[in-house]
């Protein structure tokens, strides 16, 4: 009996042990405001390291006189004790506080809590149509491979008692009255063949499925293996001295603490993106639930119609490493709204085309706004996403309206001039149906007045006069030297020479201007994910360096002309690196879409 109680007395003591470590390790981990608050830390864990050293002094004392036999089984059932408590604390919080979101490694991919969202402002527009069960929806049912799949799961069970859901295949039949859809649900990364379909609805993106962070595998190598008969067991090796270099780090000892005390992923979970889509002329319901555990992209139903910001007086901001911003009022408001690219005018004006504003706002040297103009629609000097643009010698300003499969030319401050362009699916032709564009998303003109335009879609480059006069085409579908597959930025050098960013393809091509094939090089991984957001531009400087976009690695990279990597520009913030260019005295301008700014980094 004597010996039971000192044996739970040691327990006890281990137990207060390790809680007081826990605790001392949860202080550091936490965020530290004022030096008060610093003060007080230190003061706390200063009091839990006297404890713990008291406890293990104590044990320290009494193993000697208490003898091994009770000692360790004291330990062991102390350590045992906190594991237990551990492992109780995860598995209700994995079953009540956050069953529905990847916080944990047991689960592999699941439906965000934004499919029932999804669900239930559906049953709402049903009942508020009058049209309940039986109404109309649209489903995208994916095609091809992994890249397009579809969202019919979980939908197919969600909606199971919605009788007309209709499926498309990559394209909606043209023989479809879309006023008779009220809703349309599709892949983010399938919209690109239905976007002139998609002027008709107003949508928003949210998360389909989503996973736990991956970054674990590093950690294992392939191993030997071992083969029983015709069967061979595959065995990774640990990579311990990868675990060692990363714990080397302060960072990633954080993101450790606070993944085991807090279950917070080390980075953010993987996740498919999904468009909820709304026929314009159903009312918007209301905005999407907002807290801890919501994991949808925006908070409201349906995109609103984009607004002029509050003021337009810009002013010029510059950083500690010299890099200057377009774009900002004095007291730090964007005066942009989803940058897409920018491009320098012979006198100095910055012009910046805006794709969610569907507009083109144009920047003295000083940085004051100078002129802006357009709006979302289809008429002359309206936009509809709009990608691209670029300045002639004359200064002209001629823009790429992505989604009005058109390019509009204009003066420097706005006044329409001119355009060229309609839809048409080439697909993959660069031999039939000139001067027709699926989605034109990067224009360059060349000194001699040639205007180069990538037709995304279509898979290849058009050229045109500066009044819109077909000349030639190059490219096609393909793999090949001179082909391509989502063929996004476009890039002149000093000899004429065309530099095209073939993203899914994860290359830079070097054609000659009448397209045929000089150079290429693989960049390294970041140009592959299908997602709408993910297209990488290009520009190219006076000492014919490369410098590439990635925009879901917020970073630029800059190449020699044959391939090798000299140098990584990383972005501030949280950004989303797109269109760029070079402008005369060697700055690189980037228009980073989710800063909703333009940067101008010193010359490399």
């Amino acid at each position: 009996r004597a010996l039971s109680s000192r044996g739970l007395a040691v327990g006890g003591l281990v137990l207060l042990a390790m809680f007081g470590l826990l605790a001392w390790i949860g202080l550091g981990a936490g965020q530290i405001g004022s030096p008060l608050q610093q003060q007080s830390v230190l003061l706390q864990r200063l009091a839990l390291a006297v404890l713990i050293a008291a406890v293990c002094g104590g044990l320290a004392f009494l193993a000697p006189r208490w003898g091994r036999e009770i000692v360790l089984p004291g330990i062991a059932l102390g350590v045992f004790a906190v594991l237990g408590a551990g492992y109780i604390r995860t598995a209700l919080l994995v079953t009540y506080d956050h069953p529905d979101v990847p916080d944990e490694p047991l689960i592999y991919v699941q439906s965000t809590p934004d499919v029932p969202f999804i669900v239930n402002q559906i049953d709402k527009i049903a009942a508020q149509t009058g049209k309940g069960t039986d109404m109309n929806i649209l489903l995208d049912n994916g095609w091809g491979d992994g890249d397009h799949e579809a969202v019919s799961w979980p939908f197919e069970w969600y909606l199971r008692d919605y009788h007309n859901r209709r499926y498309y295949t990559k394209t909606i039949d043209p023989s479809v009255n879309l006023a008779d859809y009220p809703v349309l649900l599709a892949r983010d990364t399938n919209i690109d063949p239905i976007q002139s379909n998609l002027s008709q609805y107003n949508c928003q993106t949210y998360k389909l499925n989503a996973w736990f962070p991956e970054e674990y595998k590093m950690f294992a190598s392939a191993g030997p293996g071992i083969s029983f008969g015709t069967h061979r067991l595959e065995v990774p090796w640990l990579r311990f001295d990868l675990m060692y270099q990363t714990l080397q780090v302060p960072e990633n000892r954080l993101k450790l603490l606070k993944f085991l005390l807090y279950r917070q992923p080390p980075s953010d979970t993987g996740a498919r993106g999904m468009l909820f889509c709304v026929n314009k002329n159903i009312p918007v319901l209301g905005p999407a639930p907002i807290g801890a555990q919501s994991t949808s992209a925006a908070p409201s139903l349906a995109a609103a119609a984009p607004q002029a910001p509050a003021s337009r007086d810009a002013v010029l901001q510059t950083q500690a490493d010299g890099t200057t911003i377009y774009g900002r009022t004095a007291d730090g408001q964007s005066v942009l709204s989803d940058p897409k690219n920018v491009a320098v005018a012979p006198n100095g004006r910055v012009y910046v085309v805006e794709g969610r504003a569907a507009r083109v706002t144009a920047f003295n040297p000083d940085g004051t706004v100078a002129a802006s103009w357009g709006g979302p629609g289809n008429g002359d000097g309206q936009f509809q996403e709009p990608w691209g643009i670029a300045v002639a010698p004359d200064g002209k300003v001629y823009v790429a309206d992505t989604w009005n499969h058109r390019i509009q030319y204009f003066d420097p401050n706005g006044a329409f001039l001119g355009k060229w362009g309609q839809l048409g699916d080439a697909k993959g032709s660069a031999a039939d149906q000139p001067g027709v564009f699926w989605g034109p998303r990067s224009i360059q003109i060349s000194s001699s007045g040639e205007v180069f335009v990538t037709d995304t879609g279509n898979k290849r480059i058009q050229v045109f006069s500066l009044d819109g006069n077909f000349l030639r085409m190059f490219g096609g579908a393909g793999t090949a030297p001179g082909q391509f597959n989502e063929q996004v930025g476009l890039a002149l050098d000093s000899q004429g020479n065309v530099w095209v960013a073939d993203t899914w393809n994860n290359r830079v091509q070097k054609l000659s201007p009448e397209g045929q094939p000089l150079a290429q090089f693989s960049v390294p991984s970041g140009w592959e994910s299908h997602n709408v957001t993910n297209k990488p531009y290009l520009a190219v400087d006076s000492q014919e360096h490369v410098i590439a976009s990635f925009p879901e690695q917020n970073q630029l990279t800059v190449f020699t002309a044959d391939g090798q990597q000299l140098k990584q520009i990383p972005l501030a913030g949280n950004g989303s690196p797109v269109g760029l260019t070079v402008a005369p005295d060697g700055r690189i301008l980037v228009a980073d879409a989710r800063g909703n700014v333009v940067d101008a980094v010193p010359a490399q």
